[in-house]
């Protein structure tokens, strides 16, 4: 199986920026509800499982 390394790069301003932290950034992925985090994996739909790592400029 191959392997893939997907990464974002989401940039916001700090004024009035709905996702000020680590937390908040998750809970709004999370607010798909096949959607869960925990230690370090992000899972979707309850079957499919991939490493998950959050950096932040803070």
């Amino acid at each position: 199986m191959k392997e893939f390394k997907v990464e974002y790069l989401i940039l916001m301003d700090d004024e009035g920026a709905f996702c000020d932290s680590k937390t908040t950034f998750n809970k709004l992925l999370q607010v798909n509800s096949d959607i869960k985090i925990s230690n370090k994996k992000l899972t979707y739909k309850g079957s499919f499982e991939v490493e998950y790592g959050l950096i932040s400029g803070k």
